[in-house]
């Protein structure tokens, strides 16, 4: 009996061991699985990434459309965002002996034609075929070397200005030197300019001088005539302070830039007086005198003034006679 009893017992004992066994096999099964199901989500992570190196949403590229290459940028490995079956063109300050692209897997490169050369228009036009592609070109000058990197990325909404850069423009030491070249050339041109406007200035001036002269000569002669034509028949708005006795001779006379009036100036001391100026309110007095004026004692002088104005609609309302200091006012009429 108690032999029976011992075997079942090592039998349970059996029995359990065969269950612990199990279930550490199960538990070493599910571990494993989850290992294989991260490292599967990494590669696929991986793949993914690798895909969106070739094609990206345009919504997350901010690419300059033309872009400025030259010795220092080019020199640090500035890199040109190329975009699948869209053209990008390399202009160019010279015309290139030669250019060599670094992979021609996937990528053209071609030049402008000859007529193009003929208008001035050094280009190489880059054409990307496959995505993920990374090349350079090296172009060779006459003044040296330029070297520019590609990447080349696939859009998905398509080639839009903003998403890949379709202009490159290579500023290298020709074009520095021609840029200094050309800002000497304007620099000269706007001296040349400023001193021919300076001569223009000068020579209207002076014709300016000399049409002005030339009227005012005109106006003067105008005066002689009028004052050698005076005819002391008729005499009014007197005035007289001392021994100065002022009258307007005859009427006012409209002319085109303003009024002519005579008047007769008698001294009637016996010593010289000195008329020593021609003002009035309505206007510029010319004179065929040349002020200061000495006057004669005892003796009655004529002359004609001209007053210019713009305003011929009213005759000047006041001339003051300035006679060796002392002025005298005629208010002058029709």
């Amino acid at each position: 009996m108690k032999q029976k009893q011992k075997q079942i017992t090592l039998l349970k004992i059996k029995w359990y061991i065969i269950y612990i066994a199990c279930i550490c096999c199960v538990m070493l099964v599910a571990t494993s699985n989850s290992v294989i199901f991260a490292q599967s989500n990494k590669k696929i992570k991986a793949v993914n990434n690798l895909e969106a190196n070739k094609t990206i949403s345009t919504s997350s590229i901010k690419v300059p459309y033309m872009l400025e290459i030259n010795e220092d940028s080019a020199r640090n490995g500035a890199v040109i965002t190329l975009a699948v079956n869209a053209i990008t063109i390399i202009r160019c300050p010279e015309e290139p002996v030669n250019f060599y692209l670094g992979s021609t897997i996937g990528i053209d490169a071609f030049q402008a034609a000859e007529f193009d050369k003929e208008l001035g228009r050094n280009e190489i036009y880059v054409r990307p075929r496959i995505a993920g592609t990374h090349t350079n070109l090296v172009i060779e000058f006459a003044s040296g070397p330029m070297v520019i990197y590609f990447k080349v990325l696939e859009l998905k909404n398509g080639n839009n200005a903003g998403d890949f850069t379709g202009e490159v423009v290579i500023k290298n030491i020709y074009y520095k030197d021609k840029l200094a070249d050309t800002e000497k050339q304007l620099l000269a041109s706007n001296e040349e300019n400023t001193s021919l406007k300076t001569k223009i200035a000068e020579l209207e001036k002076q014709l300016q001088e000399k049409v002005s002269a030339a009227c005012q000569e005109d106006k003067l002669t105008t005066l002689r005539l009028i004052e050698d034509s005076i005819v002391f028949v008729s005499e009014k708005n007197t005035v007289q302070q001392g021994s100065v006795r002022i009258s307007q001779v005859g009427r006012v006379q409209r002319v085109k830039t303003g009024f002519v009036i005579s008047f007769a100036l008698e001294n009637r001391s016996k010593d010289f007086l000195s008329l020593d100026q021609l003002t009035s309110p309505s206007g510029n007095v010319l004179t065929t005198w040349a002020l200061p004026k000495r006057l004669s004692p005892k003796a009655t002088t004529k002359t004609s003034l001209l007053i210019e104005t713009e305003d011929l609609k009213q005759i000047p309302s006041e001339i003051t006679f300035l006679v060796s200091g002392t002025p005298l006012k005629l208010k002058p009429s029709y």
